[in-house]
């Protein structure tokens, strides 16, 4: 590290371009600590020295180039990025701790349709699709009973009777409200 820093003051007393290519190695470098924090689980360590790099960096090429781009700026931007930073890490938190909606475990405590008899197994339509579905006790559930999820093993639903949901619960496919009238034919 002492050698990485030698050879930037190094690089700094080359001359009049010699603010340029410290800035420019700065950025490189903070830019390589970016994409290593992508890449490695150092939860945010390696990101922050990035942004310190990054900091120095822009400041070096900004004082040395003699451009107008004011210090506050250089700042204003990097507490912008460090903003975003902290929103990202706290939107990745809070979506640890929501309950799964997918999977297995999203389809517990779901309600859905008995479209196959269960006799003990048959099928059930729930979230859009037909799952292989039976009951803990082996009982027997007729075709448009509701029921709720109770546990997933091995794509099998392991479901129970829910017939208080049975006024919200969509119809069964082919299934009409009036039987179909005949055609006249003149």
């Amino acid at each position: 590290m002492n050698t990485a820093v030698a050879s930037l003051h190094i690089l700094a007393k080359l001359g009049d371009y010699g603010a340029d290519i410290v800035g420019a190695i700065l950025l490189g470098l903070a830019l390589l600590l970016f994409v290593a924090e992508i890449f490695a689980p150092t939860h945010g360590s390696v990101a922050v020295g990035g942004l310190v790099i990054l900091v120095v960096g822009l400041i070096v090429l900004a004082q040395g180039t003699g451009s107008a781009v004011p210090v506050v700026l250089i700042v204003a931007l990097v507490l912008a990025l460090v903003a975003f930073a902290a929103l990202a890490v706290f939107e990745i938190i809070m979506v640890r701790h929501r309950p799964v909606t997918t999977g297995a475990g999203g389809l517990e405590n779901e309600i859905g349709v008995v479209r196959e008899e269960l006799a003990p197994v048959g099928t059930v339509f729930v979230h859009g699709e037909r799952w292989r579905a039976t009951t803990e006790e082996g009982m027997t559930l007729p075709i448009g009973m509701p029921v709720r999820i109770v546990a997933v093993h091995d794509l099998t639903l392991i479901v129970e009777g829910a017939p208080e949901t049975a006024t919200t619960l969509p119809p069964l496919p082919g299934a009409y409200d009036a039987p179909p009238t005949a055609r006249s034919t003149p």
